[in-house]
């Protein structure tokens, strides 16, 4: 059985609710297993809305977007932490 990676972006939910849907319909048009991979929140996000693909669906926890780091109480990048988060 073939396996499609499918990796999500960290930032917010909008990715992970969309990519659950497109998941889904793989799933349920193809026998294509598939491997989720991102953070822990939006991992465990998609498993509600996987749940019925439990035994088709793998998911592998990453950092999959580094985010802006920000001036505390501004919205003014902080552009050496934000580089620096990138680096990592």
């Amino acid at each position: 059985m073939k396996t499609i990676a499918y990796f999500v972006t960290d930032s917010g939910f909008g990715h992970i609710t969309r990519s659950t849907a497109i998941i889904e319909y793989i799933l349920e048009n193809s026998e294509y297993n598939v491997m989720l991979v991102s953070n822990k929140d939006q991992n465990d996000h998609a498993k509600i809305g996987l749940r019925k693909y439990e035994k088709r669906v793998s998911f592998a926890k990453a950092d999959t977007d580094a985010d802006s780091v920000f001036h505390q109480n501004t919205l003014n990048v902080d552009t050496k932490k934000t580089q620096e988060a990138v680096r990592k």
